[in-house]
């Protein structure tokens, strides 16, 4: 998982903004985490995923496909392909 900086460890008192339908993809959750603020860019303009799994309500399989699809986006940053 190199490439993408997880911060799991945020225990906050945020209400997290969820749809009232699950999340079943990753557009979806894309969405959420961007809604409320859980992602910022690092000073090499990465992506940098400030949440998890559990807090945002979504199964470990999607949160880690999720994570997955920002590392190739940060691949992408790093190597100049994406600027």
């Amino acid at each position: 998982m190199a490439g993408v900086l997880l911060l799991s460890s945020i225990t906050s008192l945020t209400t997290v903004v969820v749809s009232s339908k699950p999340i079943e993809s990753v557009k979806e959750l894309h969405e959420v985490v961007v809604r409320n603020g859980f992602t910022t860019l690092d000073a090499q303009g990465q992506i940098v995923i400030n949440t998890n799994a559990k807090e945002i309500g979504v199964s470990g399989e999607l949160f880690e496909q999720y994570v997955n699809d920002m590392d190739s986006v940060n691949f992408g940053v790093r190597t100049g392909g994406i600027r």
